[in-house]
């Protein structure tokens, strides 16, 4: 199947834009031209619209008691411009086996979101990871949970290092730094990537240095200038998921937002690379709603952030943190995840509300 797209103001990885027509054979961007492209094909006319890659959010928990297993929550997702979720762990009583089978169950139908997933956490048996955390007490132990959850089919590993900021978390064991160093190494070995659950600077130091791939979230202390050039020199990603730490100071006080905005500024103007994830667990109207988490935008602005770098964490940052090179860019040979809103969104971002038009793989799911 042919398509093309026509007249579309195109966004790309190094935050330009450029007026562009798409021919798209099956699921596969084939050309891009600012001449017409004069083949037999079904025609989009998107003049006055901004094309972008489909938007990834690398931080959702959608396997979670609330509401797991939610194929119509999917469907919202798309809806939204999501094309791409990756859920960062499984915190309810279900194992890897369970949720890879769902996720691949998912990923062929063409009206939901594509699913990524870490499976369970690798914890201590005592540790944080939710209901069924995989405890591991040695290297050893480490080493065989990393390679249970890959033959389960898992897309990344997840592990933590959190020692708490409330009752529940505060008296919960930590993972030893062998034991971290082996996680990683064994990971690296068979080619997947690890995020952490993280929320202070002392332990992101001891997880970076652990060979992490992804801070899962940024922290709400102050990470060192040392620190963020050593996460930038080794490759280390962030999911800044402010949301969580807005909702902590908007309810309850604490004062973490501040701390965690300036963290993820100066990491972006150093040149980090972040993703676009808002730590979705159960529905919260302003904090965690289903489809595009706005106040997280807010925040990302709030701390300094342009909307181009928002946008391209939306898009490349989130391919680089699934390390698929075939998404979160409009470029010949990538996969067709494309979604539009009339209008420039640099300009007006509220319009990222009002996603209009959405095609995943090649197939055109909503035109407004």
């Amino acid at each position: 199947m042919r398509t093309i797209i026509k007249n579309a103001t195109i966004f790309k990885p190094n935050c330009s834009t450029e007026k562009l027509n798409i021919l798209i054979e099956d699921n596969i961007i084939k050309e891009l031209s600012s001449n017409e492209i004069s083949v037999p094909a079904q025609e989009y006319d998107l003049s006055g619209y901004t094309l972008m890659p489909g938007f990834i959010n690398t931080h959702v928990h959608i396997f979670d008691f609330f509401d797991g297993f939610n194929e119509d929550n999917l469907k919202k997702w798309l809806n939204a411009g999501f094309t791409y979720l990756r859920d960062q762990g499984v915190l309810s009583k279900h194992n890897a086996e369970d949720v890879v089978l769902w996720k691949n169950r998912i990923n062929k139908i063409g009206v939901c979101s594509k699913i990524s997933v870490c499976g369970n956490f690798i914890s201590t048996p005592n540790g944080y990871g939710g209901i069924k955390p995989l405890g591991v007490s040695s290297e050893f132990e480490a080493r065989e949970a990393v390679k249970k959850q890959i033959d389960q089919g898992v897309d990344h590993i997840k592990t933590t290092l959190d020692e708490g900021y409330d009752s529940y978390t505060a008296s919960l064991d930590l993972l030893s730094e062998n034991i971290l160093y082996a996680i990683c190494d064994e990971a690296h070995k068979n080619k997947k990537k690890v995020s952490a659950h993280v929320n202070r600077a002392d332990k992101l130091e001891i997880l970076v240095n652990a060979g992490i791939d992804e801070a899962a979230h940024t922290c709400f202390d102050e990470i060192s200038e040392e620190l963020l050039d050593k996460m930038i020199r080794n490759n280390v990603h962030m999911t800044p998921t402010l949301s969580i730490y807005g909702e902590i100071t908007a309810n309850w006080g604490a004062p973490f937002i501040y701390t965690a905005m300036s963290n993820v500024k100066r990491f972006v103007d150093k040149g980090g690379i972040i993703g676009f994830g808002n730590d979705h667990i159960e529905k919260k109207k302003i904090w965690a709603p289903i489809g595009m988490p706005y106040m997280e935008i807010e925040l990302l602005r709030k701390a300094g952030l342009t909307m181009e770098q928002i946008l391209s964490s939306l898009t490349y940052g989130g391919a680089k943190i699934l390390g698929n090179e075939k998404v979160g860019k409009i470029e010949k040979g990538c996969i067709a995840d494309l979604v539009g809103v009339k209008g420039n969104p640099i300009e007006f971002p509220y319009l990222l509300t009002d996603i209009q038009f959405v095609m995943k793989d090649g197939m055109v799911v909503k035109n407004y």
